[in-house]
């Protein structure tokens, strides 16, 4: 029999479930300052990955550790990533603002953060920010946030400049190879996006769905019994990729998910070496969609974007309320998303600037 091999991120996981909760801030405080900066990684991604039972771990050890320099990054990441999600969008921006070094170096991913925590919950200070903010960002990301901004205003919002953008990139983008499923979708006549929001639940749109030129769906939903409000068909199954180790169990959910085209999608685009199995969304569109949205999307919003931005193809959405407050995760199961998710900030994009940027995007009733 072969033996389970485990990943280090899976056995940190582990170590800190088994403290008692009240023993796990002080034993990952320790654990950061006494570990090299790749276990900080992992640690940081395990703190986050337990955040949604126990918050105050984490903001006791990530409180702590913003005065302890090495690990200050993986910290303060943390630190904001917890206020975000607890709706703490004045707590967030002092984060961040401590966090900008003194110009002319800013770091963009803060500034970036800080233009969306403006758009969540405007300060006082918004126009400075803005300013200062705006001139350091790249084209793509500059011209999409000038458009929410908009937005947010009130104020006619013009697609055209983000569009140019893309007409100039896309094109060296897809000359270097796109999977089969991509260049399908950038020709599809349609295309329903099927989010799992429990929106589904009751829905009947299986057929509506399954009307649809093409049709894509995330990270292996389970659809047996489901079929009237989900239907059946999937032309690309994306996923995200830290579901990469466990997608052995996962495609088994529904037979022929074996064979489905899919992409792994991540949010910030890496040259290491591509893994066994499935292919990755190419760096290039990572880096589009990021540009249009934010660094870590979560992977329905990543195919909203893909599908009614970047290919402009008319787009019905099904079973999307990005986690809304009082909604019950999955159709098939309550599930949260990950807390590097910036769930307020989607469902904003998703009402304001989806509906201008993309390419005749309709919301069905299940993504209410």
């Amino acid at each position: 029999m072969t033996a389970t091999v485990h990943s280090p991120h899976y056995l940190l996981r582990m170590a800190v479930a088994a403290r008692p909760q009240g023993e796990r801030a002080d034993w990952l405080r320790h654990h950061l300052e006494t570990k090299p900066d790749a276990d900080r990684r992992y640690a940081w991604h395990v703190a986050e990955a337990l955040f949604e039972t126990h918050p105050e771990p984490l903001r006791a050890a990530a409180t702590a550790l913003l005065a302890h320099a090495p690990s200050r990054p993986f910290a303060a990441m943390a630190l904001a990533r917890l206020h975000n999600r607890l709706g703490e969008f004045d707590a967030l921006r002092a984060l961040i603002l401590s966090e900008l070094p003194a110009p002319p170096v800013p770091r963009p991913e803060w500034l970036r953060a800080l233009l969306r925590t403006e758009l969540l919950a405007p300060s006082a200070e918004a126009v400075r920010h803005w300013a200062l903010a705006m001139a350091e960002l790249s084209p793509l990301t500059r011209r999409s946030l000038r458009l929410q901004h908009h937005c947010l205003q009130g104020r006619p919002a013009d697609a055209g400049p983000v569009r140019e953008v893309l007409a100039k990139r896309l094109p060296g983008i897809m000359a270097q190879g796109m999977p089969p499923a991509l260049e399908r979708l950038a020709m599809a006549r349609d295309v329903a996006v099927v989010g799992n929001g429990s929106g589904l639940r009751g829905s009947g749109a299986g057929a509506a769905i399954e009307a649809h030129d093409m049709v894509i769906r995330m990270n292996y939903p389970l659809l047996t019994g489901h079929e009237a409000d989900a239907g059946r068909r999937c032309d690309l199954m994306l996923f995200h990729e830290t579901k990469r180790p466990i997608l052995p169990s996962l495609v088994t959910r529904e037979p022929g998910f074996d064979t489905l085209p899919a992409l792994g999608i991540r949010g910030i685009a890496f040259e290491d070496p591509a893994p066994p199995g499935p292919p990755r969304l190419p760096n290039g569109l990572i880096d589009l969609v990021s540009g249009i949205a934010y660094p870590w999307p979560t992977t329905g919003l990543t195919a909203i974007i893909l599908a009614a931005v970047v290919f402009a193809r008319p787009v019905t959405l099904f079973g999307f309320d990005f986690f809304a407050p009082g909604r019950q995760g999955h159709y098939f199961g309550d599930v949260t998303a990950a807390v590097m998710h910036e769930l307020a900030y989607e469902r904003w994009f998703a009402a304001h600037a989806l509906p201008v940027l993309g390419h005749a995007v309709t919301r069905h009733s299940s993504s209410a």
